[in-house]
């Protein structure tokens, strides 16, 4: 008969599992280390960045800003799921999130979130902007 030395097999393992745990320790380790170094960079970029001024937003843009809100409340509320909306060559329609819209400019961008409306896409046509929406 053979003898299966037990003891030696319980040892080597225990080694084994020791030394693999260790390696997940330092592996953690260098992990953590890389990610204080980029916080470190990121924090630094945004020291040396150059600040952007943001001037005051005309009325007027605010003004239409707010007539493309009424209308899209108002053809959520009367259960239409496409709007049409003309805009100036400059500005721009974008959904930044399902339930967030922003009008952007070149030197503005105004933003707008919708508790009970989720927009699903922006078709560009020639001269005008359809908005499909949703009412939640």
């Amino acid at each position: 008969m053979i003898q299966i030395p037990y003891g030696k097999i319980v040892i080597l393992f225990s080694l084994l599992a020791f030394s693999i745990f260790v390696l997940f320790l330092w592996l953690r380790r260098i992990r953590i280390k890389k990610g204080k170094k980029k916080a470190e960079k990121i924090k630094e970029y945004f020291k040396t960045a150059p600040k952007t001024k943001v001037g005051k937003i005309p009325e007027k843009k605010k003004e239409i800003f707010n007539r493309i809100i009424k209308k899209i409340n108002q053809a959520a509320e009367s259960g239409d799921k496409v709007l049409e909306l003309k805009l100036k060559e400059d500005a721009q329609l974008k959904i930044e999130a399902p339930d967030v819209i922003a009008l952007q400019t070149p030197k503005f961008s105004l933003h707008k979130s919708f508790s009970n409306i989720r927009f699903q896409k922006i078709k560009r046509l020639e001269d005008k902007v359809k908005l499909y929406l949703k009412k939640i």
